[in-house]
């Protein structure tokens, strides 16, 4: 204890160690936070990233078995036949059976739908569509954009299918539209944070489907983010939405659309905070408790001399 009475009993010494900590526990308060904050916005980042890789391949699901399914469909007689009443009716029980699809039509060699199962007025024609126009060309399977339907008007991905004549000839297109709400079902299953936001828009940023249901085609309202997307195809990136609410969005490209969810940066804030008060709970007892027995020792050391010089 000789060799520490002098710096137990000096004033400069204890409150330079005061000093110390008074400094030292704001900046370490600050370290911990954002270095907890950093690793949950890694953390919520590849959770994100998980939830659009699952909505990727759900997709890639969704084509495979749209392509068995249509295939089937193109065997039947009534969808061969050519019989507008025939094949409307068949159609119109198979879609009560296959409610994920919004509308199964066939359009004949000119382009024109003339059987569907969505009633329909007037002439309605495929022509320009790229599911099928593919379908003609390579008379296969083929996928569409995401586009907002004709029948009924709703976000759907649409795919066509080539009916062969006897000589190998495309005489008809079976076309099948898939409802974007497969999406919606899926995004509900992840336990995403309250205030977060899913999104699919098309390759000119047009809004096609987006939970909570708002600009539906209408252009994406965060410009900097619609660049972002457009240009790197799959990330991640943090911005301000049109709702004045900071995000931090992940994206990634389905074919011909990208699906963008965002989530709150509020949420990242109170998970930091739920994660490090208890750190900065234990070292502000710990300092506490460092100045009390540094206290308790300078005090100890400095009675007597005070004690000796009033006598």
């Amino acid at each position: 204890m000789n060799l520490f009475q002098p710096i137990f009993k000096s004033r400069v010494v204890f409150f330079l160690f005061f000093f110390f900590l008074s400094i030292s526990l704001p900046i370490m308060s600050l370290f911990l936070f954002n270095l907890t904050t950093q690793n949950i916005v890694t953390n919520v980042n590849e959770e994100i990233g998980q939830s659009i890789r699952v909505a990727a391949f759900e997709q890639r699901g969704w084509v495979e078995r749209t392509d068995q399914f249509m295939e089937l469909l193109s065997k039947v007689p009534e969808v061969r036949s050519g019989d507008e009443k025939s094949c409307s009716n068949f159609l119109a029980s198979i879609l009560k059976l296959y409610p994920r699809y919004t509308n199964i039509g066939v359009i004949n060699a000119n382009g024109d739908l003339f059987c569907s199962a969505f009633p329909f007025e007037g002439q309605l024609s495929a022509k320009g569509y790229r599911w099928y126009e593919d379908s003609l060309r390579s008379k296969t399977f083929s996928v569409g954009d995401y586009q907002i339907g004709e029948l009924p008007k709703k976000a759907i991905l649409a795919f066509g299918y080539p009916i062969l004549d006897a000589e190998g000839n495309v005489k008809y297109v079976l076309s099948a539209d898939l409802d974007l709400n497969w999406i919606e079902d899926l995004i509900n299953k992840i336990n995403l944070p309250s205030g977060s936001t899913i999104k699919v828009i098309d390759q000119n940023g047009v809004v096609l489907a987006r939970i909570p249901q708002e600009f539906i085609g209408e252009k994406v309202p965060e410009p900097d983010l619609l660049e972002k997307v457009l240009a790197e195809k799959t990330g991640t990136f943090t911005t301000i939405g049109v709702d004045k609410v900071k995000r931090i969005y992940a994206f990634t490209s389905l074919d011909s659309a990208f699906i963008i969810i965002g989530t709150p940066y509020s949420y990242v804030y109170a998970q930091a905070l739920k994660i490090s008060i208890p750190y900065l709970i234990v070292f502000i007892m710990s300092a506490l408790i460092s100045m009390g027995i540094i206290w308790k020792i300078w005090k100890n050391q400095n009675t007597p001399e005070e004690n000796v010089i009033q006598s």
